[in-house]
């Protein structure tokens, strides 16, 4: 069967293959190809042959005709290493060359917008675009001025058009006052303004829509992340039926099945059955809490019979990480020991806890406490949060202990519990067979936030904790995982030190 575009004019497909000529560098699929057809050029599922009819059922759903008035917007939901962003970036490129900029005014210059939640995204799409002209002479021709984030084109018709990146900002405001032949919106899912932290997915995708030529499109694409936000609305009232966007669900494995993406999809569901669900299987989460720490994952380190508390083993560092509480909640503190090389575990080799009794827990006999741990397991330093440091500073110095925080604010807090997870996950740690610090670790819970990230929590208990004894053990994990880039202190003269005992 021989595939036409709805318009008579050179096709995206026709683009690829003969002026980029991707396939001397790529070999796209039979998926991909289908995504081509019908996301691009216009071609109606009903049109394809019938092998493709069966994956555009994949894709699209029950759908035989696109309505005209839907195809100005794609809402793409896709997996990891579906090749998403690279045909949307190209597709930028081709409607560039191809659309028609007779509406501008004269000097006017028509806009092809590429906006991620971060420059540092939107650089990765742009370099698709700048190393498709860079390697087709035809096109290279056409370039009058280049930087890293924008390039601009003068069009065999003398139209000037430019396609330059831009960050998602507050209310849509970096993508106003343009007059637009594309806009790829890419990981919409995870608009947040960088300033306030807002949400802003809706106002930049309404700052765009309005302002996109007729026989442009607004490229609404994004990895799932919750079931809200304004890609999980157009997907949900348009895929099967399309009226106000063509939505298409491209799975991994429906878009590519070759044997290296099997083993990373696969690898993932061992390792995290959830995460792997939402990147390659597009399943949004519904954004209730769940548990962070696989309770299996946290078993299988769990080493039967090793004793409770395990000194420092020769030629290996120590990282020793507190959690303080007074008044209502315990003091809680964790030594991990960094493997003579990579190949072998970290071991948590000593997890202290003090809990409040009838009167508030005395700082000076925590802190002398913590420090006499320290010493027994040669650390130079104690790392904590910033809640109670300048205490906690205080009675360190006496003991010439040095002192490092762990990261503040949100996503800061976040990472150093993805750090933590991820080696408990890969069974990169030893831990001891500890009934309550093993309870806590399966306590954890992670809520998912729009726009990106999560809200980490443990549950306060009666008893006076909140998940101290987790807290500790996670913070220790993070920093000898985290010191493993950075450069070695030399190991402390322990005999230069006052006497603990």
């Amino acid at each position: 069967m021989t595939h036409k575009p709805a318009k008579q004019r050179a096709s995206f497909e026709h683009f690829l293959r003969s002026v980029l000529k991707v396939e001397r560098a790529v070999t796209l699929t039979a998926a991909q190809w289908v995504m081509v057809r019908v996301c691009f050029d216009g071609i109606d599922p009903v049109d394809l042959s019938e092998a493709d009819q069966a994956i555009a059922l994949e894709l699209f759903g029950p759908v035989e005709r696109v309505p005209p008035e839907a195809r100005h917007v794609l809402a793409l939901l896709k997996g990891a290493r579906v090749g998403g962003t690279w045909l949307c970036s190209l597709c930028v490129l081709y409607l560039s060359l191809i659309c028609d900029l007779n509406g501008l005014a004269p000097g006017e210059v028509g806009f092809g917008i590429i906006c991620c939640p971060d420059m540092r995204l939107a650089g990765q799409a742009f370099r698709y675009v700048a190393g498709a002209i860079d390697t087709t002479p035809s096109i290279a021709a056409l370039v009058v001025s280049k930087q890293s984030d924008s390039v601009t084109l003068r069009r065999p018709d003398g139209h000037l058009i430019t396609i330059e990146c831009l960050p998602a900002s507050r209310g849509g405001a970096a993508t106003r006052g343009r007059t637009l032949f594309a806009a790829l919106l890419d990981e919409l899912s995870f608009f947040r303004d960088a300033d306030s932290g807002q949400v802003n997915d809706t106002e930049v995708y309404r700052s765009v829509v309005v302002r996109v030529l007729p026989g442009g499109k607004v490229l609404a694409v994004s990895t799932a992340w919750l079931e809200s936000g304004l890609l999980f609305e157009l997907v949900q009232k348009n895929h099967g039926h399309p009226t106000t966007a063509l939505a298409c669900i491209a799975p991994t494995l429906t878009m590519r099945d070759d044997a290296r993406i099997r083993t990373i999809v696969e690898d993932e569901r061992q390792r995290d059955q959830a995460n792997a669900e939402r990147e390659f299987d597009c399943k949004p989460w519904g954004g209730g809490s769940s548990q962070s720490i696989d309770s299996r994952a946290v078993a299988a380190c769990s080493d039967r019979g090793r004793p409770l508390v395990v000194n420092r083993p020769r030629l290996t560092n120590g990282t020793m990480c507190v959690d303080l509480g007074f008044v209502a909640n315990s003091s809680a503190a964790s030594v991990v020991f960094e493997p003579e090389n990579r190949t072998r575990r970290y071991v948590l080799g000593e997890t202290v806890e003090l809990k409040p009794g009838a009167e508030p827990l005395k700082p000076s006999v925590v802190c002398e406490t913590f420090a006499q741990m320290a010493r027994r397991h040669d650390c130079w330093q104690v790392v904590a949060d910033i809640h109670y440091a300048e205490t906690l500073r205080e009675h360190l110095a006496k003991y010439r202990l040095g002192m490092a925080f762990l990261p503040a604010g949100g996503l800061e807090r976040e990472n150093v519990f993805t750090l933590a997870r991820n080696v408990i996950t890969e069974g990169r740690i030893s831990l001891p067979d500890n009934p309550r610090l093993i309870k806590q670790l399966c306590e954890v819970t992670s809520r998912p936030k729009p726009g990106g990230g999560y809200t980490i929590a443990m549950p306060q208990k009666r008893d006076g904790s909140h998940g101290d004894v987790a807290a500790s053990a996670i913070g220790a994990i993070w920093a000898i995982e985290y010191a493993l880039t950075v450069p070695r202190r030399p190991t402390i003269d322990w005999d230069s030190l006052p006497d603990f005992s």
